[in-house]
């Protein structure tokens, strides 16, 4: 069964998984940029919650953490390598 979960739950739940995963791999957020394409300034709006990032935009940047989608929409805990 899928969950249903708000724009405003999703915004939080991506910031916190993201923000989480990058303290775990010592990622800046330059870094991340770097890694995955997205300009920084769109990282650190992403991570302060104040924009929800675009289909690809988020799997670019779930590509580069080496995590699902959909573990950083619904803040799955994983073991991060």
């Amino acid at each position: 069964m899928n969950a249903v979960i708000s724009k405003e739950e999703t915004r939080r739940n991506i910031a916190l998984s993201v923000a989480r995963i990058m303290e775990e791999k010592s990622l800046s957020q330059h870094a991340l940029s770097e890694a995955c394409g997205v300009d920084q300034p769109r990282i650190s709006m992403m991570l302060r919650q104040r924009i929800l990032v675009n289909p690809c935009d988020l799997a670019n940047i779930a590509e580069a953490l080496g995590v699902d989608v959909s573990d950083l929409i619904f803040n799955r805990r994983l073991a991060v390598a």
